[in-house]
This record gives structure tokens, C-alpha cells and sequence, in this order.
């Protein structure tokens, strides 16, 4: 089973928000090899950004090494994923970052796991797993 998350996911897991612990129980399912965790490579540079930002601007390399340790495969953004992105923030008018992480969802026919309600706009293109 594969899943895509959404930088809020990764967000809120760090910051052990209500509902972490659905997030830490897929970096579990991950590491047992249960399910298949991707990530876009904007996402991935919006995490480290926010957790940087937020948390550890004196402490890059803890960010870096704890952010490396997930079993999270990070997926470059290619000009399929781009244009399947552009299609659905044509029809949805979501943000583009969003549309980048829901098109790989679309591409991959998986689950997209966000804490952002701007997803549910997309129920009949992708599967949401919404954390609230």
C-alpha cells in the first residue's frame, strides 16, 4: 500500500499535534515494511524549511539527521507530476505546492495523508486521509 503525505503531515508529527500519533504509527508501518511512504521533493523542502525555521535554526544538522532517518522515499517533481499538478489547481484552485503532492497521489492511485482541509476538494480524484 502506498501512501503520499503532505508536508502538514510531517509537520504536525514533529510538533506532536493532536493526531501525531496516526503519522508516527505510518513511519512505524513504513519501517515494517506495511505500507510505502513517498513524499515529493517540494514537500520535502517545505518541512525542512517550516522545521528549521521554527525549531532548530541553530541545530540544522539535528533537523537534517532526524529528518533523513524517516522511512520516507523522497520523489522529484517530473514533468508528468507537473502537469498533472497544473490540471488539478486549475479545477480545484488549490495551492500549487498541494497540487504537486496530490498529483503524485493521483499517479501513484494513493492515499494522500494531510492534516490540510484544502484537500477535500479532491475526494472523487484521490483517496484523503485527513488527520484533524
Amino acid at each position: 500500500m502506498v501512501k503520499v503525505l503532505d508536508a502538514s503531515a510531517i509537520v504536525l508529527f514533529f510538533e506532536k499535534k493532536h493526531g501525531y500519533e496516526q503519522v508516527r504509527q505510518l513511519f512505524l508501518d513504513a519501517s515494517a515494511d506495511r505500507c510505502t511512504l513517498l513524499i515529493t521533493s517540494v514537500d520535502w523542502g517545505e518541512v525542512r524549511y517550516i522545521l528549521i525555521h521554527r525549531y532548530a535554526k541553530t541545530d540544522l544538522q539535528k533537523v537534517e539527521q532526524v529528518l533523513r532517518s524517516l522511512p520516507v522515499e523522497v520523489v522529484d517533481v517530473t514533468q508528468e507530476i507537473v502537469s498533472i499538478a497544473g490540471d488539478l489547481k486549475i479545477e480545484y484552485r488549490m495551492g500549487y505546492c498541494d497540487a504537486i503532492a496530490a498529483a503524485l497521489a493521483k499517479l501513484h492511485k494513493a492515499e494522500c495523508v494531510t492534516t490540510d482541509e484544502d484537500f477535500k476538494v479532491l475526494k472523487n480524484e484521490i483517496k484523503i486521509n485527513l488527520i484533524n
